[in-house]
């Protein structure tokens, strides 16, 4: 039986649907053209239906395959079709990075299968001051910087310590306290990141070292702490002129310097921040002065999916 076609002024040409190996509108070749269906609109050649535009404007390769949400077209080159990939959800940053000041653990968040963690050691104490004078005490050593890569687990607690930072040397001299160790366990590999040491009191005209910087081990990088800088007083020849020096406060790896403090007059040690080591005490009055404390360390661990 013959197929019907209507032509008017209104319609143009219709009832003429075809067929992918017969398709309603061709040239020469009488297997390749355009041809119709129920809501569709479709190519075919060499008598194979490729590509078809779909009531809702969807785009079907082969046939209905429409891939799903989220899907792309990706190109097959000059020799193939192309067809619907899922694009890959590895390798994105999952939420702004998260800085840990506190706590014994941390959870990953749904979906993370990768964090990249930076471990900074807490600062060294500052030397005290005794009431003698020319008195002024060493700086505090900076706390380490360590940081590594690791698979992880989504959803899962993993061990950490945030090192506190070192107290501050009392004013009859006393030598500053050690900065805490800040870890990170990823079972069996813990990396460590070293508190600095604390700088020495002071109890007379003298120079008096700061305390070493931290050392950070098991990261794929690791950075040594700043050392603290030394206390000094000395008087001229002549006895004129008196000066005191408090030793400044390190830097913790790569996060900048400790507290720092250079002054004539009668005054504590300042604290350090983010594991930086306080600075010493200055009393070149025979006031006793406190050094200052250390910073507290931390963690900052970005996530990725």
């Amino acid at each position: 039986m013959g197929m019907t076609v209507t032509i008017n002024g209104t319609t143009g040409i219709a009832g003429v649907d075809g067929s992918a190996a017969t398709p309603a509108v061709q040239g020469v070749d009488t297997n390749t053209g355009v041809f119709y269906g129920t809501d569709i609109v479709a190519v075919s050649t060499g008598g194979t239906e490729q590509v078809r535009v779909a009531s809702a404007g969807q785009i079907g390769i082969g046939g209905a395959n429409y891939g799903t949400s989220g899907q792309v077209l990706t190109s097959g080159g000059s020799a193939a079709a192309p067809s619907w990939t899922t694009v890959s959800a590895t390798g994105n940053l999952l939420r702004a990075p998260q800085i840990l000041t506190s706590g014994t653990s941390y959870t990953t968040p749904a979906g993370c299968i990768a964090v990249y963690v930076e471990c900074v050691g807490g600062g060294g104490g500052g030397g005290g001051a005794r009431n003698t004078d020319l008195s002024a005490g060493g700086g505090g050593g900076g706390g380490a910087y360590a940081a590594k890569y690791f698979t992880v687990t989504a959803s899962t607690s993993y061990t950490i310590a945030i090192g506190a930072g070192g107290t501050a040397g009392i004013s009859t001299g006393g030598t500053g306290g050690t900065g805490g160790s800040t870890t990170f366990l990823v079972s069996p590999t813990t990396v460590t990141a070293a508190g600095g040491l604390g700088g020495a009191g002071s109890s007379s005209q003298n120079s008096f070292r700061g305390g070493a910087g931290g050392v950070g081990t098991n990261g794929d990088l690791n950075i040594r702490g700043n050392p603290g800088g030394y206390g000094l007083s000395f008087i001229s020849d002549a006895g004129t002129v008196q000066i005191t020096i408090p030793g400044t406060g390190g830097g913790s790896g790569h996060f900048g310097g400790g507290a720092s403090l250079s002054s004539d007059n009668n005054m504590v040690g300042i604290d350090g921040l983010s594991g930086g080591g306080g600075s010493g005490g200055n009393t070149p009055g025979g006031t006793s002065r406190v050094g200052g404390a250390g910073g507290v360390g931390f963690i900052r661990v970005w996530e990725y999916s």
